[in-house]
């Protein structure tokens, strides 16, 4: 089952009970200013109500350059100001194995970024019985995207491992930044459900076809 919202994410987190969601998995836009950053740490804070006492948010974020060519840092200065609402359990490195020509010549090459595990108590669930624990690494490549195809670049894998380590089959997954709805996706293929939100009203019936493939007791966006 799934259902998204469109609107506003701060106002519609408040329409959802309490202490029912397993899984917060999220990829916005790095927050580049000051106003953005704050959206964001609200978005999350709010995000920390509808989680069970056991449940988990995983904050996937890159970064960005200024005009002077150095890196804003926006993944640490979330982490800084998230620290004060939830422990930080893992960061993963995000491996993208995608080649592409770096214009920027006087650098390293950008080949990762990063998958943030947050948690309200160190008593969150957490399969270990997978065995996907034993490295802090994951190899994912952004996916192709066919002309006219909804779906983003955003692989699948990420998402995939955050489900299957921190949720159990019927348990709901929450993404308040949906986009194309890839973490529905992955939710629904594993059995979980899935709650999106999205500030877009344009988008609403992509989403539904793309949905509707996947899902394992259809329900109207």
């Amino acid at each position: 089952m799934y259902h998204v919202h469109t609107g506003d994410a701060i106002k519609i987190i408040d329409r959802i009970d309490p202490n029912c969601i397993q899984l917060v998995f999220t990829s916005p836009n790095p927050p580049m200013s000051l106003q953005d950053r704050m959206s964001l740490f609200n978005v999350l804070v709010k995000c920390k109500r509808v989680l069970t006492d056991n449940g988990t948010i995983f904050l996937q974020l890159g970064d960005y350059y200024d005009n002077n060519g150095s890196m804003m840092g926006l993944p640490e200065a979330m982490l800084t100001m998230l620290k004060t609402q939830f422990l930080i359990r893992s960061k993963l490195v995000w491996h993208r194995t995608e080649h592409y020509k770096q214009l920027d010549r006087n650098r390293f090459r950008i080949d990762c970024e990063y998958l943030y595990m947050f948690t309200k108590s160190k008593d969150h669930y957490f399969n270990d019985k997978l065995g996907l624990q034993d490295t802090s690494l994951i190899h994912a490549q952004v996916e192709n995207i066919k002309p006219k195809e909804f779906k983003s670049g955003f692989p699948e894998a990420l998402v995939d491992i955050a489900v299957k380590t921190t949720t159990k089959p019927g348990d709901f997954v929450l993404d308040p930044y949906a986009g194309t709805c890839t973490t529905g996706v992955v939710a629904l293929k594993n059995k979980r459900h899935f709650i999106g939100i999205e500030s877009r009203e344009d988008t609403k019936d992509d989403i539904k076809k793309r949905l509707d493939k996947f899902d394992f007791c259809a329900c109207e966006v």
